[in-house]
C-alpha cells in the first residue's frame, strides 16, 4: 500500500543543458536558455502539484547533472568540446543560479529541502559553483541544507530506502549496484529497497539487477531530460 506519511519527495531535473542552442530547420525543434527555463517551470508546476496531495516529510533537489551546456568562457564542456550556445557563459551561469534558487524556494512550501550537487560531463565546475552559491544563499535558512560533497556519487538514506545519485557517464550501468554496496557501507545494511537515479542518456529506462541475494532488487533508473535536440545529436540520430 502507498505510504501515508514520512514521504520523501525527489526532484531531479537532469540534463537541462541551459544555454544549448538548437534551430528547428536544422534539428526539428528550437531550444535555448529561455525554453529551458520555461520547461523547468512547467515541470515544477506539475511535480509540486502532485506532491501537494501527499504528506511530504522531506525533499531532495538534485542540482547539476549537466545543468549547463558549457563549463567556461570558451563555450566548451569540461573536457573541451565546443558547443552551440545561445549566449555568453556568465549570463547562462546567472540564469542557472536563479533557476535553482527559485526551485529551492518553491519546494520549501512543501517541507524541508536537501540539495545534492551531482556533476555532469558538461559542467563539472559550473555545477560545483552553482552549489557553492546556493550554500551561501541559503546558509542558515531553516529547512534548507546543501550537501557539499565533492564525490561523483552521492547516497541518501530514507527509512528502508537507499537512493544513489550520479550522472552516469563514467560508470557502467551494470556496475552501479555493486558500487553502491561497497560505497554506501552501513546504509546498505540498514536498507531494503535500493535504487540509483542517473541521467546522461536523456531518455527514461529502468532496470532491476538481481545478482544473488545481496543485490536483489537494486534498480537503476535513467531519468528523462527536458532538453532539446542540438545539431550534433540530430546528425547522430539521437532524437526524441
Amino acid at each position: 500500500k502507498p505510504p501515508k506519511s514520512n514521504i520523501l519527495h525527489v526532484i531531479a531535473p537532469v540534463d537541462l543543458h541551459v544555454g544549448k542552442l538548437a534551430w528547428a530547420p536544422e534539428t526539428g525543434e528550437d531550444f535555448d536558455s529561455a525554453i529551458a527555463a520555461a520547461r523547468l517551470g512547467g515541470a515544477l508546476d506539475a511535480l509540486l502539484e502532485r506532491a501537494s496531495r501527499f504528506d511530504v516529510a522531506s525533499q531532495l533537489l538534485v542540482v547539476g547533472n549537466d545543468l549547463l551546456q558549457v563549463d567556461n568562457l570558451l563555450q566548451t564542456t569540461t573536457a573541451g568540446t565546443l558547443q552551440d550556445t545561445d549566449s555568453r557563459y556568465r549570463k547562462l551561469f546567472r540564469l542557472a543560479v536563479r533557476m535553482m534558487a527559485d526551485t529551492v524556494r518553491r519546494m520549501m512550501a512543501l517541507g524541508p529541502v536537501k540539495v545534492l550537487v551531482v556533476p555532469g560531463n558538461h559542467d563539472v565546475l559550473a555545477s560545483f559553483h552553482v552549489g557553492e552559491i546556493l550554500a551561501a544563499m541559503f546558509g542558515g535558512v531553516k529547512g534548507v541544507t546543501i550537501d557539499d560533497s565533492l564525490r561523483s556519487r552521492i547516497y541518501h538514506e530514507h527509512g528502508k530506502n537507499l537512493l544513489g545519485f550520479t550522472h552516469g557517464n563514467e560508470e557502467r550501468v551494470s556496475d552501479l549496484p555493486l558500487v553502491m554496496a561497497q560505497e554506501a557501507g552501513d546504509a546498505w545494511a540498514r536498507t531494503t529497497y535500493r535504487e540509483f537515479l542517473i541521467g546522461h542518456l536523456h531518455k527514461r529506462r529502468q532496470t532491476e539487477y538481481v545478482s544473488g541475494d545481496s543485490f536483489n532488487g537494486v534498480k537503476v533508473t535513467i531519468l528523462p531530460s527536458l532538453t532539446g535536440t542540438d545539431a550534433w545529436h540530430a546528425r547522430k540520430g539521437y532524437i526524441g
